[in-house]
């Protein structure tokens, strides 16, 4: 629409050709006084200006950039201090890695920056107040740089539950209570408990009563073991473990002791910091006063320039009537020519354009206007109103645009629809302007439009296969959601809605990661997409109440027309049923369908792995093989029912009396196997007692009283896994051979 407004402008100048030749001189005389009055007061105004400026430069060049730094200076210590403070807060919570990460790193680069700004200082003023200001406030940060390095080395000496000193104690603390457990001495476990809690109280609330009384509990627990039923090797290992603990413990509470006077000693580092970088921000805002008192000198100077160059205005304006008057001739003569310019450009313009008078009625048009309506010539469309052209429906928008030239010279871009000569119907685009008189009076209104009929059907298509796009993403089961360059979310389907447990409007504008299980998981997925466009696979997603759930994910990037990424879109389907069969199909691949423990493929690779782990480490291995005994009388007697709820029942026995370090499988029928890992054929044979003594106790439901053989033997170097499960086989058919219900042990 710009040829149009340039046509309003041409169309609204025309009426300077309709001025009287005096009134044409009073204006061109006027002007050109106006132009004088506005010149010359301005070069000499500009002189004094050019003082006043490089006093304003100074203030601008320095003290606002120094109070500009001061206050910046002021903003990052306090940042610096409240990521000290957040750190404390949250190194338990996430971990001292990732809160080191977070806020001490940060604080490093604040710290650099506030270095930096003091350099800056330095280079702007050579003040030595400020200079020497500067200079202290780098000593003072540096200072506190290399005692909250120190600090936070500190806490991570200190550690959490597994790392540094508090995991080492911790992890001491278990051996002693799984030591304890064994012996089942019940006074010395209530000690041990009450010394890990003393312990706990300690790290809560930092207390040298607490550490104290743990002391005395922890010799308490050393008095206990050595008066107790525990074995010799059992006490000495204990009192090694107990001084072990009391030791790291010890650590732990130096190194808080330690962490303590480290922060008294940086924060009395910084503590003039802030309030040094106030005065400097003070002086330099001191300096500003002075330099606008400069500025008000300049002012005074300038108000004398103004003065004389309204008397020299005076003299120069006359002049320079007359030579105006002059020119206006031929000013009238250019008029003439622009007005047949005009006339060949509102012929030969390709918009429609229509003058109205004020009434709105017809007076003009071009031989677009009336080719764009249907009408043969132009002269067919004179004297019509425009409502006869306008739509009904639409004719009140019209009449809005023509209300509004009245606050208004120009109106633009206002849609509504012409009515052709044969009726039917076409959008346009329309501009308005009003003409005026000689006195300013409105004459007429000239209205340029311009045919935006295929647009509009485009627009129209557009919005259909928009809302059709709409219809087929609601109407999917699988979820569909869409979001922008900055990963806001801004589609979530009907289906995204049933699954994830948001209704749309809660969700819109919220950042994807929102729905994945983790910051990382999210990550992993656009990292994919930005280097690929694409991105399959499954990923782990967060419903509204929290629980997560698998989902396979196909996404792809959003092009616009000229190719840019405008966000991604992914369709994600819920995927927990097919995880749970594929975890049943794992399960029945590597568990004993009848009683739940390995089966006999898992457990043959469990001892291959655990023989290799063997011959590294050097530590024992043994095996132990268990049949039962008599096993198709039970088949025979009550059927095989009654002798798989055997089977089962033998199965959670042997379960709950060896440990959670050994792997029991069955081999097949009525033998099954047990892998003593860490232990030596002494320590097995006393296992299996306690294993077989047991089951021989036990009253099965209908089978009775029953007994178990057991052959068992350990690992030696020559040994592979099929030499070492002959041997327990064979030391099995010793105990059968020898009478059944007993354990037999070879090497």
């Amino acid at each position: 629409m710009r040829s149009m407004s340039g046509i309003v402008k041409t169309v609204v100048s025309s009426w300077y050709s309709r001025l009287s030749d005096n009134v044409k001189v009073i204006i061109l005389s006027g002007f050109a006084i106006v132009i004088l009055l506005c010149l010359l007061p301005t070069v000499f105004s500009g002189m004094a200006l050019e003082y006043s400026a490089s006093v304003l430069n100074r203030f601008i060049d320095v003290d606002e950039k120094i109070a500009e730094l001061s206050l910046t200076s002021i903003t990052k210590m306090i940042k610096v201090r409240r990521n000290e403070k957040d750190f404390l807060l949250s190194y338990r919570d996430w971990g001292f890695n990732e809160a080191k990460s977070r806020y001490i790193t940060t604080s490093l680069s604040l710290i650099s920056s506030l270095k930096e700004n003091m350099t800056k200082i330095r280079n702007l003023s050579s003040n030595p107040e400020i200079v020497s200001m500067t200079n202290e406030i780098d000593r003072a940060i540096s200072d506190y740089e290399a005692g909250i390095m120190h600090f936070v080395a500190l806490y991570g000496m200190l550690g959490n539950e597994n790392t540094g000193l508090e995991g080492k104690f911790r992890v001491v603390a278990h051996e002693i209570e799984d030591i304890l457990r064994q012996v089942a001495d019940d006074k010395l476990i209530v000690d041990l408990l009450t010394m890990r809690m003393r312990e706990k109280d300690y790290i809560i609330q930092d207390l040298d009563l607490t550490f104290a009384n743990l002391l005395k509990t922890a010799a308490r627990v050393k008095a206990g073991i050595n008066a107790g039923k525990t074995t010799p090797e059992q006490k000495k290992k204990l009192v090694a473990l107990i001084d072990e603990y009391i030791n790291l413990f010890s650590q732990y509470v130096r190194t808080s002791q330690n962490i303590q006077t480290t922060r008294q000693e940086y924060l009395r580092a910084i503590q003039n910091v802030e309030p040094t970088l106030e005065k400097l921000y003070f002086i330099s805002i001191d300096n500003t006063f002075k330099a606008r008192n400069d500025i008000r000198m300049s002012e005074k100077r300038i108000q004398l320039t103004l003065i004389f160059s309204f008397l020299l205005v005076l003299f120069l304006s006359s002049a320079m009537a007359l030579f105006v008057f002059r020119k206006i001739k031929s000013a009238e003569e250019r008029l003439k020519v622009s007005e047949k310019q005009y006339r060949g450009l509102f012929e030969t313009s390709p918009d429609a354009i229509t003058i109205m008078d004020m009434h709105c009625n017809i007076i003009m048009v071009n031989h677009r206007a009336s080719k764009l309506l249907g009408y043969a010539n132009p002269e067919e469309m004179i004297g019509k109103r425009c409502a006869e052209i306008i739509v009904p429906e639409d004719q009140q928008t019209a009449k809005g645009m023509l209300a509004k030239l009245s606050e208004a010279i120009t109106v633009e871009a206002v849609e509504f629809r012409m009515m052709k000569r044969d009726g039917s119907n076409i959008y346009v685009e329309s501009a308005a302007s009003i003409i005026t008189g000689a006195h300013g009076k409105p004459e007429s209104i000239i209205l340029a439009a311009r045919d935006i009929t295929a647009r509009k059907r485009a627009e129209e298509q557009a919005r259909e296969a928009q809302e059709y796009a709409r219809y087929l993403i609601n109407s999917s089961l699988d979820m569909i959601i869409s979001v922008d360059r900055e990963r806001r979310i801004v589609e979530f389907n009907k289906a995204a809605e049933e699954i994830f447990g948001y209704e749309k409007h809660e969700i819109l504008g919220k950042h994807i990661e929102f729905l994945y299980l983790d910051s990382n998981e999210s990550e992993r997925v656009s990292k994919l997409l930005a280097e690929t466009g694409r991105f399959a696979g499954e990923v782990i997603n967060r419903k509204k109440d929290h629980e997560l759930f698998p989902a396979f994910l196909s996404a792809s990037t959003i092009k616009d027309a000229d190719g840019n990424s405008t966000g991604f879109m992914g369709v994600s389907r819920d995927i927990t049923e097919i995880k749970k069969i594929e975890e049943e199909l794992k399960a029945a691949a590597t568990l004993d369908r009848l009683t739940g423990v390995y089966n006999r493929r898992k457990f043959e690779s469990i001892l291959d792995s655990e023989i290799e782990r063997t011959r590294r480490y050097k530590h024992p291995l043994s095996l132990i093989m268990i049949d039962l005994d008599h096993f198709k009388n039970i088949n025979d007697a009550f059927g095989h029912q009654v002798g798989d709820s055997v089977l089962q029942t033998l199965a959670v026995i042997v379960k709950n009396n060896i440990r959670k370090t050994d792997y029991f499988g069955r081999w097949g029928g009525e033998e099954f196997m047990i892998l003593a890992t860490e232990t030596p054929l002494e320590e097995a044979f006393e296992l299996t007692e306690k294993v077989r003594i047991f089951i021989e106790k036990y009253n099965f439901e209908q089978a009775g009283t029953l007994t178990i053989s057991c052959g068992i033997t350990q690992f030696t170097d020559q040994d592979t896994p099929d030499s070492l499960i002959k041997r327990a086989d064979d030391a099995l058919y010793k105990a059968k051979s020898s009478g059944r219900n007993m354990s037999v042990s070879q090497i």
